[in-house]
C-alpha cells in the first residue's frame, strides 16, 4: 500500500478544498467505481475549464490520484 501525504501548504489545501466545493455544487450524480468514485456534473459555463484545471493541479501534487474526464449525455463525467 502506498502512503498518502499531502504536499500542499495549509493555505494551498484551504484553496484547493474551496475550489472542489465550488465545482461540487454542480454534481448531479455520484457512484462508486473500481478504486474510487465517479461524479457527473451538470454543464454550466466555465465548469469544464475549472474541472480540467483542478485535475491538472491535483496531478502536480497528488501523483497517486487518477482522473478521467468525459462528456456524457447528461453532463461531464469525472
Amino acid at each position: 500500500m502506498q502512503d498518502i501525504t499531502c504536499t500542499l501548504s495549509a493555505t494551498g489545501l484551504r484553496d484547493r478544498r474551496s475550489a472542489w466545493l465550488k465545482v461540487g455544487r454542480h454534481v448531479a450524480a455520484s457512484e462508486a467505481v473500481p478504486g474510487g468514485i465517479g461524479l457527473t456534473f451538470t454543464v454550466v459555463p466555465g465548469l469544464r475549464e475549472s474541472l480540467a484545471e483542478l485535475v491538472r493541479r491535483e496531478a502536480e501534487c497528488c501523483a497517486w490520484m487518477r482522473f478521467a474526464m468525459a462528456d456524457v449525455p447528461d453532463g461531464i463525467r469525472l
